[in-house]
């Protein structure tokens, strides 16, 4: 960055210089000093937008989730904690208060309140606070012990009493929110890289909706005059969404669980981040072929049971740089600016890209072998995705769904609070494992469809 402002400087001091050669006549010597002021200034620029698009690129680890409720059944339950006259909750007074819409499990039983989302939590009384980080340090210890049984064999009362209260229907144990609002995917696990393109969104329900508010518009009135025919009224719609359940079975050596301990997060992210990652990847662009739902962009709809949009290439196995371009500008304005906007596309269709103009004179998309492929189509970044069900065509053949490109912060994904782990120690004995059997529930969808185009093959 300093060297970058150095160049600005330099450049400056060009332009200056070249001012004075020419207040004294001297055409040649402020001719030379401009060209040069123009030169160091489009470096420093050009350096000035690589700097920017690489932090962009490197903000691949998750953002943390919601701190507020924003699914409507969620806003309704917290809209019931009613605000004292100083601005507190009831946990001011009661250290044992437990808020309005204290999550439950499928069973009815309540989920432990390590377990609750942050919003909810954060109103509650301190004992509670204090019950919550109790139990997530003990679910800690359960996590990192040698064995469940040598866990449960040294645990005081307490400790068995914490761990019984965050147990699933299934056997396993809640995993306590604070982890879940770290690091939780690994960004350079293999089809992980869309998820946190997203917008992500915690919720209590098994189901329910997002509500969204159309526009209204200004239309030009005389000075007066009556305004007459101008009036609109928003429409209001919904993303609704489904939570379906989602698991994985993984191996961590005894060697890795002992020495995991300081960097519990990072080892929930390499249990979670690579199964999980890839499975959420191929939906978001290709849905959810069989079990829960999950609406992806090629094959699913948006809130208004809209579809995607196709952009057809010129040609019906090849691409060329001029369907690049108007792929780009197909996709609506206010949706090509944001900060969310990426292509997405497989390998095999990558290496086409990159082979535009590499044996003739115009627009080339790389300038020589020596270097890495650019990760910017139109300053726009390029995610690859080699998933199996990702809705997209792994070569260019006729009317082949070849890519997408558009505004992913427009995919909505609903993630269910009550993530849970149970644990193995004897299945995998033999080799010197624990198995953990995650179990997640979740949705995603489109908000809005018109925020992608689809290129496909002529």
């Amino acid at each position: 960055m300093s060297e970058e402002i150095n160049k600005f400087s330099h450049a400056e001091s060009l332009r200056l210089m070249a001012e004075k050669a020419l207040e004294t006549g001297d055409l040649d010597r402020a001719r030379t000093l401009t060209e040069e002021m123009e030169a160091v200034q489009t470096e420093a620029e050009t350096e000035s937008d690589l700097t920017r698009r690489l932090e962009a690129a490197m903000k691949s680890d998750m953002q943390p989730l919601n701190t507020v409720p924003v699914a409507a059944g969620d806003i309704a339950e917290d809209s019931k904690n009613i605000k004292r006259a100083d601005g507190t909750y009831l946990s001011h007074v009661d250290a044992n208060y437990r808020p309005a819409g204290w999550v439950k499990s499928d069973l009815g039983r309540d989920l432990p309140a390590m377990a609750q989302p942050s919003w909810i939590l954060a109103k509650a009384g301190d004992n509670v606070k204090a019950e919550a980080q109790y139990q997530s340090d003990v679910w800690l210890r359960w996590f990192s012990a040698k064995s469940e049984d040598s866990f449960f064999r040294t645990a005081s009362p307490d400790e068995t009493k914490a761990m019984q209260e965050g147990t699933d229907n299934e056997g396993g144990y809640f995993v306590p929110e604070e982890f879940l609002n770290q690091n939780f995917s690994i960004p350079d696990a293999p089809g992980g890289q869309l998820r946190d393109k997203c917008t992500v969104v915690r919720v209590t329900g098994k189901d329910g909706y997002l509500p969204t508010l159309a526009g209204t518009t200004f239309t030009g009135i005389a000075e007066e005059a009556a305004f007459t025919g101008v009036e609109s009224t928003p429409v209001v719609g919904q993303v609704a969404f489904t939570t379906g359940k989602y698991g994985s079975l993984i191996r961590v050596s005894d060697e890795l669980l002992a020495d995991s301990i300081p960097n519990l997060p990072n080892l929930l992210s390499g249990i979670f981040g690579t199964a999980w990652g890839r499975k959420s990847q191929a939906m978001i662009t290709g849905g959810n072929g069989s079990g829960p739902t999950y609406q992806g962009i090629v094959n699913g709809t948006d809130g208004a049971g809209a579809s995607t949009t196709y952009f057809t290439l010129a040609n019906a196995t090849s691409i060329v740089a001029a369907d690049v371009v108007s792929a780009y500008f197909d996709v609506p304005a206010q949706h090509r600016g944001s900060e969310g906007f990426a292509w997405v596309f497989t390998s095999e269709l990558g290496g086409l890209i990159n082979g535009i103009g590499t044996t003739a004179a115009g627009v080339h998309a790389i300038s020589d072998l020596t270097n890495a492929p650019d990760a910017f189509l139109m300053g726009r970044p390029v995610v690859y995705s080699d998933v199996t069900g990702s809705g997209l065509g792994t070569s260019i053949t006729s009317t082949e769904k070849v890519g997408v490109a558009g505004d992913f912060k427009s995919f909505m994904i609903f993630e269910r609070a009550g993530i849970s782990v149970r644990r193995n120690d004897s299945l995998y004995m033999g080799n010197g494992q624990v198995g953990f059997f995650a179990t997640a529930r979740g949705d995603g969808r489109m908000a809005v469809a018109d925020a992608f185009r689809i290129l496909r093959a002529a």
